[in-house]
Formats: structure tokens, C-alpha cells, sequence
């Protein structure tokens, strides 16, 4: 239970629709890699965390959820600590621009046109800022897509290039300790998540099985006098072709091949993998 204290979200898919929770206790212990990505992003992540509150706040002071004479006693406050210490200095500026006047101080200005504005303009500051504040939000999320960092800062883990095969094939190792594949076209594909996450462990079993299969097959092939070719010619074949009779195992050449040229993040090894199948052929 220690390890399943924060959960922390995957998005995963061509267009990050699809989600699934994980324990970043857990991710942590299995990934020197991305405990060190949560530990860059706590400074970001607390940032995010008042920002979100201030959002929250605003949205509380807006109609219908208050009427206007409390905004007016509520917002002016709110408002200059806004433009005053925002967590996200690179936006300040533009929370300020309509509030301040240049080189002058943002605070002590905005704290004196408040006082001479009505109830009603506070309201309409108070809506703007709130407008405002939603939208750096979306700005942000929309960056964290390629800046790992940030987006675990956002606690999310971004993972595009993965489905819901791998992302499930992983859950159930990391929970259950137990390695589930289909071909070895999803052996491959997991080795790339753990790579991905440098979940060392996972990657050397998924690495192991791959090599002795596809050496296996390789040397057998050449025993038999078959070209490389003849290997790459074999078609797919289920979880089996890793622990069954060796006509089968040449399935995971090809897989192996066919992953490695059709994914640009190919994990080095895998490469190699490859390379010194050519070399042997």
C-alpha cells in the first residue's frame, strides 16, 4: 500500500483520448528515469496546483455564485495578488496588460484604479482575469504534449506513440509481476514502453526472450542454409512462437525487423538486434 498512494494519470493514443491510472509510488520504483522526471516537475507542479486554486477562486466569485457587492469586496484583493505573484511569471504580463499602466509598479497601480471603479467593472476585471487564467491553462496543457516535465507537472504521463495493448500489458506487470503478450509484434512494443519509461527490469525480460528466440531462429535458419529473407518471409504468429518449436520462433525475426525500421524510437538495442542479424546472414 505504500506504493499506491498518488495516482497519477497515462494519456496515451494518436490523439490522447484514452487514459489509465497508475500509482506513481509504484512507476517510481521500477523507474530511476522517471522518478527523476517527477522530481524536476514538483517545483511546476506546485506552481499549477495555485494556479489551479486561484482559477478556482475567481470562478467562486462569479455570478451567479456571488452577488456583485461581495466581488467588489472579494476580487480587489484577489486581483492584485493575481498581478502581483501569479506562480507562472511569464505570464504575468499579460494578466497585467489591462490592469496596469507601463513602468509604473503593477500592484500599487492596479490597487488604486480598483479603488475608483464600481462594483459592475470589478465584475467584468474579475470575469476577464478568470477568462484569462483558463486559457494560459490551455496553453499549457497543449506544451506539456512534448515536454515530459511539464506534462508530469500536470500529473500526466504522455505516451502518443503507444495503444492500449501495451499500456495494458504493462499495468499488469507492474501489478501483477506477470509478463502477458500476444505475438512477439507486442513483445516489441511493450520493450519500447519500458524503454520509453526506463523501466529497466521489464525491458531486459522483454529483451531476453526476443534475442534468444530471434538467435535461436537465426542460427537454425543458417544451419538449414536459408537466407535472412526466407526469415523475414514468415508470417506472424502468436504468444507461443516464444517458447514453442523453433519453425515458429522465426516469427520474431520478422516482428523485430519490422518494428525496428517502422519506429523511429526503436530502442538501441533492439537495433542492434537487428544489425547483428544481417551481420550473421
Amino acid at each position: 500500500r505504500l506504493l499506491q498512494k498518488t495516482e497519477h494519470t497515462i494519456v496515451y493514443g494518436p490523439d490522447l483520448k484514452k487514459k489509465h491510472m497508475i500509482h506513481l509510488e509504484l512507476l517510481c520504483c521500477y523507474s530511476t528515469k522517471m522518478s527523476e522526471v517527477f522530481a524536476q516537475a514538483e517545483p511546476q507542479r506546485q506552481c499549477f496546483t495555485w494556479a489551479k486554486a486561484l482559477r478556482s477562486t475567481f470562478k467562486a466569485l462569479l455570478p451567479p455564485a456571488t452577488r456583485e457587492k461581495t466581488v467588489l469586496l472579494q476580487a480587489a484583493p484577489l486581483i492584485i495578488d493575481c498581478c502581483k505573484r501569479y506562480p507562472l511569471p511569464e505570464y504575468r504580463p499579460g494578466i497585467q496588460e489591462r490592469l496596469t499602466e507601463p513602468k509604473k509598479n503593477a500592484a500599487e497601480t492596479v490597487r488604486i484604479r480598483l479603488r475608483h471603479l464600481n462594483k459592475h467593472t470589478v465584475r467584468m476585471f474579475t470575469e476577464y482575469l478568470y477568462a484569462k487564467l483558463c486559457r494560459i491553462k490551455r496553453t499549457r496543457k497543449n506544451k506539456a504534449r512534448a515536454d515530459r516535465v511539464r506534462a508530469t507537472a500536470h500529473d500526466r504521463i504522455v505516451l502518443p506513440g503507444f495503444g492500449s495493448i501495451s499500456i495494458t500489458s504493462l499495468i499488469y506487470w507492474m501489478y501483477e509481476g506477470k509478463l502477458h503478450f500476444d505475438n512477439s509484434g507486442r513483445l516489441c512494443q511493450l520493450l519500447g514502453l519500458a524503454d520509453e519509461l526506463g523501466i529497466e527490469d521489464l525491458a531486459d525480460t522483454c529483451m531476453s526472450k526476443l534475442s534468444t528466440a530471434a538467435i535461436d531462429a537465426i542460427q537454425r535458419s543458417n544451419t538449414e542454409g536459408h537466407c535472412l529473407h526466407r526469415l523475414l518471409e514468415t508470417p506472424q504468429a502468436d504468444a507461443s512462437s516464444m517458447s514453442g518449436s523453433s519453425a515458429s520462433r522465426k516469427t520474431v525475426v520478422k516482428a523485430i525487423f519490422y518494428y525496428v525500421f517502422s519506429d523511429k524510437k526503436t530502442p538501441l538495442l533492439l537495433q542492434r538486434l537487428a544489425v547483428d542479424a544481417i551481420a550473421s546472414s
